[in-house]
């Protein structure tokens, strides 16, 4: 049978994936409602769907020519999230910047479309996912392992993980959730302050480089040559110290919008 620990994590999951994304947009929102909107959200939420979802797909089947070489297969798939992705990203930031260079200069913006794209990313595979496991894992108790196998022999690996007190692994799966937002909210900062300061296109290739290094390590575990403690341990590291970069630099550039006097107008102006 599955755990109730386990099912407990999978609901919680399921509503902090949701939560999370919908909830830091809506304070940040709600304490600058003058100069931010949900049309900056929105941006990042249609990009992920474009660019992640449906441009990038048609390429992953590739990946399976590599899987008996397992750094060759975890280096075409982070190189292809990091191309579609960041291109991705640098097209929405544009596309923010011909509204209004005043819109791209606002701090507010690099937050909220991280969270538009990132936010979307946690609510598919955190949020619905999640839902469609806990779904399995309530038929499974209802019917028990047993019976339910005999239904259904070909999800016996997943029986198997549900009713072994998966607990434990599931929450390493919601943490990897939250750092994945924390990376795509760096990510769009990094894009930010490319664009905001008139880079060159050429300039995307540090963000496709700079994802394609952070997505390398889980996509060697999904190739099964480096387990999921490891894996989660090292993108932790690297989650805290891309982190910590990339708040320090929109630190900065906010500093440098109010400078130029680009930055919040007072709230009787229009944004």
């Amino acid at each position: 049978m599955v755990t109730s620990a386990t099912l407990t994590i999978l609901i919680v999951t399921i509503a902090l994936s949701i939560l999370i994304p919908v909830g830091a947009a809506f304070w940040w929102i709600h304490r600058h409602p003058a100069v931010d909107s949900w049309a900056t959200v929105g941006v990042g939420l249609v990009v992920y769907i474009l660019f992640a979802m449906l441009l990038e797909t048609p390429f992953r089947g590739i990946a399976a020519n590599f899987k008996n070489t397992p750094w060759l297969y975890a280096l075409y798939g982070a190189l292809l999230a990091g191309v579609f992705e960041e291109i991705g990203r640098w097209l929405g930031m544009r596309h923010i910047m011909k509204k209004g260079v005043d819109r791209l200069q606002r701090p507010g913006t690099p937050l909220l479309y991280g969270l538009g794209h990132g936010g979307i990313e946690m609510v598919i595979i955190g949020g619905f996912s999640t839902l469609s496991t806990l779904v399995l894992s309530f038929t499974i108790n209802q019917t028990g392992p047993t019976a339910f196998l005999q239904k259904y022999p070909l999800l016996a690996s997943t029986v198997k993980q549900l009713t072994g007190g998966a607990a434990g692994l599931f929450s390493l799966a919601l943490a990897e959730r939250i750092m994945a937002l924390i990376l795509q909210i760096g990510f769009s900062i990094l894009v930010w302050h490319f664009v905001r300061t008139g880079k060159k296109f050429y300039w995307v290739g540090v963000p496709i480089l700079v994802h394609a290094v952070v997505d390398f390590v889980p996509a060697l575990s999904q190739a099964q040559a480096i387990g999921t403690v490891a894996t989660e341990l090292i993108l932790l590291v690297l989650t805290v110290a891309f982190g910590v970069i990339m708040y320090r630099q929109w630190r900065q550039d906010s500093q440098a919008a109010v400078q130029t006097g680009t930055m919040e107008k007072k709230p009787n102006q229009k944004a």
